[in-house]
């Protein structure tokens, strides 16, 4: 239900244009037709006016009101992308690289991936230990800055 959100996002923003612009050219040659007298040759031409200005600024208008919420769908959809790439196997080689074998300080893990890692605790506390990979992603997700020593 809510895999592809960006993607269903600018999906109901072009429902809702083309409801819109369908309304509006319905409505449009409705008022063109009443316009049309009772001897059926002689259209008024304020109702034609009225009709052609219906469909043009409600076409107008259906295409303008949906732009925000199809550049949120975009944007939902980019920011995807760029996630996706920034979690990619060479970034994360990037991330890895000039790992030693140890013990984390957080875990108590014996792995082969341990750096000197230095962070700012939620206390404000600058804390200098040693970290496997795991905890400093755990720590990234709670939006905790880290710097790790080559």
């Amino acid at each position: 239900m809510f895999s592809d959100i960006g993607k269903k996002i600018k999906n109901l923003a072009m429902l809702i244009m083309f409801i819109g612009c369908a309304g509006s050219v319905i409505y449009g040659l409705i008022c063109f037709a009443g316009s049309i007298g009772a001897d059926g040759a002689t259209p008024d031409p304020k109702g034609v006016i009225t009709g052609i200005l219906i469909i043009v600024l409600g076409v107008i208008f259906s295409y303008l009101s949906v732009l925000v919420l199809y550049g949120f769908g975009t944007l939902i959809d980019d920011t995807g992308a760029i996630r996706e790439a920034l979690e990619s196997k060479s970034q994360r080689q990037n991330f890895f690289s000039s790992t030693k074998s140890g013990t984390c300080s957080i875990c108590g893990k014996k792995t082969e991936d341990v750096k000197k890692t230095s962070y700012d605790d939620p206390q404000g506390n600058h804390v200098k230990t040693d970290m496997c990979s795991g905890c400093r992603i755990k720590l990234i997700k709670q939006g905790i800055h880290i710097h790790t020593d080559n």
